[in-house]
């Protein structure tokens, strides 16, 4: 499958305040970050942030009683072009990822917040 140019990734904003505490690294240590060419998927990820099974985790990530301006859905975009991605297909949706993260947040053409 040919990888398109511009891919999104949707996250929230606790996300991206703890990498900017941390040198800019984005996404997980040694394990792979998903990217879709699909903008509205993208959303949709970021947007369930915001759900109680959202919630849960980022209070397993970063403890309970995280303030409400951190659930801020985010899409991230990328220059495909840049990386080297891999295919699989995630129930009907085509996602491309890194193999082994993280990433720094420079390397990301464009972020938004919904």
């Amino acid at each position: 499958m040919k990888i398109p140019k511009k891919l999104y990734h949707g996250t929230c904003r606790a996300f991206i305040e703890y990498a900017l505490r941390n040198g800019g690294k984005f996404g997980p240590e040694n394990d792979s970050i998903s990217f879709t060419p699909n903008k509205e998927h993208a959303k949709m990820f970021a947007e369930s942030w915001r759900k109680s099974s959202g919630i849960k985790r980022l209070e397993d990530y970063f403890g309970v009683g995280l303030s409400e301006e951190f659930l801020e859905p985010v899409i991230l975009e990328l220059d495909s072009s840049f990386f080297e991605l891999s295919y699989r297909k995630d129930c009907e949706a085509d996602e491309f990822y890194i193999e082994k993260g993280p990433i720094n947040l420079c390397n990301f053409n464009h972020i938004s917040c919904l």
